[in-house]
């Protein structure tokens, strides 16, 4: 009876976990429909920029402002990388940090990311750092680059006990994970109710409220920035040049690298390939064994399901007609570890095709990884940013960071929606 009992309380505590990260998602959703502010959904440029020169990183910063040449480190800390959407939608905020920090010649804190996986329950409040996920030497190459504990140490006077909760939260080590992002969502909802930002800038606002923000924050040595919306998208007087200094410099950690290099030759036996990137958000709502498809997976999710399924035979046709007139004889496939009827079509439609299941069997390391998906994301996305094309999925933060790496370095890409013959009812399902 004890055991039955514990088993009780577990699932109810489980189920009460996941309504109340519903809960949170619905805030979310009505607060975009409200505001218009879709702030989880990262676009994915329709067409690569023209090359550009770049010019020195000292020319971006703004001479005018009243702390320029002083000799005192200067922070932004970018709180938001722990609570923002999935890791990909954190890691295109924190080139959002970035941007503002460059501008503003500050040191930007690399506060850790927040693992988002509602495959995995017991990994989905545990963090990593930013030393996990990118190259940091490359970031400091053009920027200067500073811990949390360094920003705790430095800013403590100007932080209030709320800021300093979660400084802590985040450098306990003994606290769970749960606890962890617990105790700091709780400490945020409180900090914003009675901290609210002085000025925010949003998607809506002219120019001239990004001149403001920007001159009202210029002299604050350790700015904290609690919520992505409150700075997305900044505008500064040099933005396309500063996102691409940053975009040349944001790689993947060397490990992630260094585990590609091995294997990438071997994809595809050594012939060019293109990487197709299929991401069906209208089936994770209803995948067998995740966390959430008991409470979410409602009858409209599973007609459109359906509905993506009767439309798969044209999007394989499309995809093979493309890869064909590309005279690509190989692709590789990234999509969610989860059952694709798509990728059965292909099958018949691409003399070759590759995959993360193919990856491991060429490499124990990466398969040793294999229950780690914040690892093996980064390790397809690499993949992505070497083949020779890249066909991506257009309302997909995922998508958006390889086509950034890929538009650095000059490297063809294309939006999956828009490739020929593709139907145009896809654009739904996006």
């Amino acid at each position: 009876m004890v055991l039955m009992s514990l088993r009780t309380m577990r699932k109810v505590f489980r189920s009460r976990i996941i309504i109340l990260l519903m809960l949170l998602s619905l805030a979310s959703l009505i607060h975009m429909l409200v505001t218009g502010n879709f702030r989880t959904m990262v676009v994915m440029p329709t067409e690569p920029p023209k090359p550009k020169e770049l010019r020195p990183i000292s020319d971006f910063f703004n001479k005018d402002q009243p702390h320029f040449g002083d000799s005192r480190k200067r922070y932004l800390f970018p709180l938001y990388d722990i609570f923002d959407g999935g890791p990909n939608w954190a890691f295109s905020m924190f080139r959002v940090g970035q941007h503002l920090a460059m501008y503003q010649n500050r040191s930007i804190v690399t506060v850790p990311f927040r693992v988002h996986d509602r495959l995995q329950e017991n990994v989905i409040f545990s963090l990593k750092t930013v030393e996990e996920t990118l190259d940091v030497d490359s970031i400091k190459e053009i920027m200067p680059v500073a811990t949390v504990a360094e920003f705790y140490q430095a800013c403590n006077d100007s932080l209030n006990d709320l800021e300093r909760k979660i400084m802590e939260h985040i450098l306990n080590d003994d606290l769970d994970n749960s606890k962890r992002f617990w105790g700091m969502f709780y400490a945020l909802d409180e900090l914003r109710k009675k901290f609210p930002p002085k000025i925010v800038v949003n998607w809506e606002d002219p120019k001239e409220k990004h001149t403001q923000f920007l001159k009202e924050t210029a002299d604050e040595r350790c700015l904290l920035i609690s919520k992505s919306e409150d700075i997305v998208p900044i505008i500064t007087p040099y933005n396309d040049e500063i996102d691409n200094h940053i975009d040349k410099h944001f790689i993947w950690a060397k490990y992630i690298r260094d585990m590609i290099d091995p294997i990438f030759n071997k994809i595809c036996d050594g012939q060019d390939f293109a990487v197709i990137h299929w991401r069906n958000r209208t089936g994770e709502n209803c995948i067998a064994g995740s966390n959430w498809a008991p409470n979410i997976c409602k009858e409209k999710e599973q007609a459109e399901v359906k509905a993506l399924i009767d439309l798969s035979p044209k999007i394989a046709k499309s995809i093979a007609d493309f890869v064909n007139s590309m005279n690509f004889k190989c692709i590789y496939v990234s999509y969610p570890p989860f059952e694709q009827d798509l990728i059965h079509r292909l099958d018949n439609l691409i003399p070759k095709i590759f995959s993360l299941r193919d990856v491991y069997k060429m490499s124990p390391e990466i398969s040793s990884h294999k229950d780690d998906l914040y690892i093996l994301s980064m390790i397809e996305q690499e993949i992505s940013l070497r083949a020779k094309f890249f066909v991506g999925w257009r309302v997909s933060s995922w998508s958006g960071i390889v086509a950034r790496m890929r538009d650095a370095q000059n490297a063809p890409r294309k939006v999956l929606s828009l490739l020929p013959g593709m139907p145009k009812e896809l654009g739904e399902f996006e």
